[in-house]
């Protein structure tokens, strides 16, 4: 079961508080696209695994910006889930390299 802000016994003004702290945290799209994605893309709250980060192995193939359809978000969670299944420090180190030679350049780079 999952409790929310609502079900604890935490006074109406600090509930405020605590959302406004939770929601600066998360983000309000990121809340918004788990509950638009997650029953729609099998596996998609692992990606939540992994701490978010500058970089990722789906920027560096090309993820990157909105994710404005379906399409967009299966190919980001799956590069998600391919790295979390295949880390490695190697792997990072990889990222990085092609974040440095190839990130900063593709179309979709910010």
């Amino acid at each position: 079961m999952q409790l929310t802000l609502e079900q604890l016994v935490i006074p109406a003004g600090h509930q405020i508080l605590l959302k406004v702290i939770f929601y600066s945290k998360v983000g309000l799209h990121a809340i918004a696209h788990n509950e638009e994605y997650r029953t729609q893309i099998p596996k998609y709250m692992l990606r939540h695994i992994v701490k978010r980060g500058i970089t990722g192995w789906a920027q560096v193939n090309g993820c990157r910006g909105e994710t404005d359809t379906l399409g967009k978000m299966e190919q980001r969670v799956s590069y998600n889930l391919y790295y979390i299944e295949n880390w490695s420090l190697w792997f990072d180190i990889k990222i990085v390299f092609l974040t440095i030679f190839k990130g900063f350049v593709h179309k979709n780079a910010y």
